[in-house]
């Protein structure tokens, strides 16, 4: 399995000024670290529950996955492209009318008509939205209370994420399952 990402967020689930305010920040020079610290949370939390909060392209490389693909993010919003490459290496279009999503917010499985074998390279899009709107209130404040953790924590080894934020994040994870 090869999981790629094609295109990065555009903006962050939690804005800078709220981060600010949480934190009562004033400074505007704290403003590049306190970003940093804002990308950061988002793609712990991201990594935490295995969901991806603001809309990004992936591209998933498997090989022989027969007609049943899981794949390996969460919320699914659509299926760009599925290319199959046959033995000389040729990339091969396959018609998108041959497959269906299942359960797309959740372990998504992609179920199609014929098993596919070879090297298969699905293109697709993630995320509950463009903006910050469309994140659950609980995965924002998670972010909002880890960027401050990690503001608070400059560097310190010890400093361990606490149970309040794996409390907001746990109703949204969902386990991997091997492909």
């Amino acid at each position: 399995m090869n999981l790629r990402i094609k295109t990065l967020p555009l903006n962050e689930p939690v804005t800078l000024a709220f981060l600010k305010a949480h934190l009562r920040v004033v400074d505007e020079a704290e403003e590049p670290y306190l970003t940093h610290l804002l990308k950061t949370a988002r793609a712990q939390i991201e990594l935490m529950c295995n969901r991806v909060l603001i809309t990004q392209s992936w591209s998933l490389e498997l090989h022989n996955p027969g007609d049943s693909i899981r794949l390996p993010l969460a919320p699914v919003q659509k299926i760009n492209t599925i290319f199959l490459y046959n033995s000389k290496g040729d990339k091969i279009s396959m018609g998108l009318q041959k497959i269906q999503i299942e359960n797309a917010q959740d372990n998504a499985i992609l179920k199609v008509v014929n098993p596919l074998f070879g090297k298969v390279k699905i293109n697709f899009v993630v995320g509950y939205g463009d903006d910050e709107n469309a994140v659950p209130a609980p995965l924002k404040h998670a972010i909002l209370m880890l960027a401050g953790h990690f503001y608070e924590h400059r560097g310190d080894q010890a400093a361990i994420i606490p149970e309040s934020i794996k409390t907001l994040v746990e109703p949204y994870m969902y386990r991997r399952h091997s492909l």
